[in-house]
């Protein structure tokens, strides 16, 4: 199948703060093509992007898939990125609240550039699942902080896991993600990535009504490009239910941080405590 394609995105910032652009556009050209080969799947895709401000940029992927046997799949892709900064990451005039108190737009910033490579394997049964990730990447010109900053040389390889189970009445499912990071030129970390994630979601069917819950975990990280300011880890449990009315309503609710745990991500700025959310949903029949 051949997919060929046009897209066009007009940035505007209309606010009362002096912004020295206030308009950017971006005309994209993409074409993809998916084959099927037997038990081998095949795609591929390009893009050209005509940025207003960095001017044109190529980048594609390569993917390619093998049905190993019946439950069993390999997968493996390369692939080259593009990133504009965003207006506030270019001009935004705020200044900072820690010396020198420099706006947090840097006028001064490259795109981003990035090169992917990913392999996998994947497992798919009736009740079970799971899947195996590997991948690297080396990004030019990261974009990252706050202010934000251009990282010239960035190295990031790591390794997903997911494992689930699903039951008639009762499901689970468990990530794990493990980052290496790092500046090349400096050999420090990423700021503000953690280098491990973990997820455990958890919920009981009974009839029309489901209760639910989840622990999402992520280790520690540094704050500062220098790896002065290290951020500790957190652990945060979130509590769900539901319950179908009728076939079209269904009621849910859901407590998001319900230990009410203070965490961090980035210095200075703690991030929501216990939070209560009810909602009422209608799906024609």
């Amino acid at each position: 199948m051949l997919t060929l394609g046009m897209d066009y995105q007009n940035d505007r910032v209309n606010v009362s703060s002096d912004y020295s652009e206030t308009r950017r556009d971006n005309v994209g050209l993409y074409a993809q093509w998916q084959v099927e080969l037997g038990r081998y799947d095949l795609a591929w895709s390009l893009r050209h992007d005509d940025n207003e401000t960095f001017g044109h940029e190529t980048t594609g992927q390569i993917a390619w898939g093998m049905q190993l046997q019946e439950q069993w799949s390999l997968r493996a892709s390369y692939g080259t990125a593009f990133k504009a900064p965003t207006f506030n990451e270019l001009y935004n005039p705020m200044l900072s609240w820690d010396p020198p108190f420099e706006p947090y737009g840097n006028p001064d910033l490259d795109a981003e550039k990035s090169e992917s490579l990913e392999v996998g394997l994947n497992y798919a049964s009736g009740l079970f699942f799971g899947d195996l990730a590997i991948f690297y990447t080396e990004v030019e010109n990261l974009i990252s902080g706050w202010p934000a900053q251009n990282t010239d040389e960035a190295r990031i390889r790591g390794m997903e896991l997911e494992f689930g189970i699903l039951q008639e009445d009762w499901s689970a499912l468990a990530a794990l993600t493990h980052l290496d990071h790092e500046d090349r030129e400096t050999g420090n970390r990423l700021q503000r990535r953690p280098e491990t994630t973990a997820r455990v979601d958890l919920d009981r069917f009974w009839g029309d009504f489901t209760l639910g819950a989840t622990v999402a975990a992520e280790g520690s990280r540094y704050n500062d490009p220098l790896n002065n300011e290290r951020l500790g880890g957190f652990a945060l449990l979130d509590l769900r239910a539901s319950y179908r009315i009728t076939p079209e309503w269904r009621l849910s609710g859901k407590i998001q941080n319900a230990l009410d745990k203070h965490y961090e991500t980035v210095k200075g700025y703690n991030q929501p405590g216990r939070a209560f959310f009810v909602t009422l949903n209608y799906q024609q029949q």
